[in-house]
């Protein structure tokens, strides 16, 4: 994969990340209807997995993206291929039955002013897109390319397969709640005085966009930075996220009805179940990152 390529892949995950989000945050919000009984998941099923598949695109192509091993590669591409393939045919099927029968209807505005136009997008898309994940990898199973084997024991490694993804999954929901309010207009005015949380919100994935831009950069874009400037990053990173968590918590101290009143609508199950989560789920991932950040820049030798 050359340069140009690999710039090209890396800007379509970066827009593929907030439309991705939104979708999430769509997806959660209608199973999250149905959690008293779930009554009606037999009719919403194809529409949260639907709303679900652009997240599942945005991880299938951070992996080819990022391949630990040849092996990995063609498994990551021949597996997933069949998974979409197989997911986008029975959702145009069982979405043609449900409209025909008049399970759905167009324009239902719980949904979308397209719906279900939308969930036939997503389907047919991943049936493209696992085709020619399939045909691809089979294709090019043996050829040469860039590999990004894990560095670190295997204790890191559990750590790491387990952290990361958490860190994406709440980035990525977190991400799509907020553009979703923006765009739905129903963010809470007297929430702006809370600041920090949206701050800590931004931060996620501004953190992401490093990791994938400076960090693992590889000539796509012309960033060299030194090892010094990377401790420096990331020491200054450290103690920003680390000051805006300490105020989130304080202003809980100080008025712990803040986040119930004004962020109930992006996590309805933490308020259902009273499990008051929300300001861990926003906080922890950034601050794991930001260790992260702070032990990679400390253990590069220095640049020559």
């Amino acid at each position: 994969m050359n340069k140009t390529t690999r710039l090209c892949l890396k800007i379509v995950e970066a827009i593929l990340y907030f439309f991705a989000g939104v979708m999430l945050f769509k997806s959660f919000h209608i199973l999250s209807a149905d959690l008293q009984d779930f009554s009606h998941q037999w009719r919403v099923l194809p529409i949260e997995v639907g709303y679900l598949l652009p997240f599942y695109w945005l991880i299938l192509l951070h992996l080819l993206l990022y391949p630990r091993n040849g092996s990995k590669f063609y498994r990551t591409g021949f597996v997933n291929g069949i998974i979409l393939t197989s997911v986008g045919a029975i959702g145009i099927l069982v979405t043609s039955i449900y409209w025909g029968c008049g399970v759905y209807f167009f324009g239902d505005r719980s949904f979308s002013v397209i719906f279900p136009l939308e969930l036939y997008l997503f389907y047919l898309s991943s049936i493209l897109f696992g085709v020619y994940l399939f045909l691809y990898v089979r294709k090019n199973k043996d050829a040469e390319r860039e590999y990004f084997p894990f560095v670190g024991n295997k204790v890191h490694y559990v750590f790491a397969s387990i952290l990361r993804p958490l860190f994406i999954v709440f980035s990525c929901y977190f991400s799509g709640a907020l553009l979703d309010g923006l765009f739905q207009n129903y963010l809470n005015a007297s929430s702006i005085s809370y600041w920090e949380v949206y701050a800590i919100i931004i931060w996620n994935f501004l953190a992401l966009g490093y990791y994938e831009f400076v960090l693992t950069n590889r000539g796509e874009i012309k960033i060299n930075l030194s090892t010094k400037a990377k401790k420096i990053i990331s020491i200054a990173n450290f103690l920003l996220v680390t000051s805006l968590m300490v105020a989130c918590f304080l202003l809980n101290i100080l008025n712990p009805y803040y986040v119930a009143e004004n962020f109930q609508m992006w996590i309805p199950l933490d308020f259902m179940g009273s499990f008051e989560f929300f300001l861990y789920l926003i906080c922890l991932p950034i601050f794991g990152y930001s260790l992260f950040f702070l032990i990679h820049a400390f253990r590069q030798k220095q640049a020559a």
